[in-house]
């Protein structure tokens, strides 16, 4: 499965959430410095679809606010919307 998100790096709180025009919004602590956000948002997919971090792969968007990832799993795009939605911690 394929995932796009938005990412705010340097955010005070980790969470989900999802625009007016339907993009998940991804919030987390990690600021967009040597790679760290990336390595934080991806560990953060990996724990929050219970898969190993080699699970979840950045293929789009390294340098940027949105970002593809390629996840394993069973989930359509939808489902691991709600399913990230449902575990916001706003």
């Amino acid at each position: 499965m394929r995932l796009t998100v938005y990412v705010k790096p340097g955010s005070k709180t980790e969470g989900f959430s999802l625009r007016d025009d339907g993009v998940l919004v991804v919030r987390i602590r990690a600021a967009a410095v040597d790679n760290k956000a990336n390595e934080s948002l991806t560990k953060l997919l990996a724990a929050k679809f219970n898969l190993p971090k080699r699970s979840v792969k950045l293929i789009s968007g390294q340098l940027y606010r949105f970002k593809v990832f390629e996840i394993d799993g069973d989930l359509t795009n939808d489902e691991a919307v709600q399913l990230l939605l449902q575990h916001s911690c706003k």
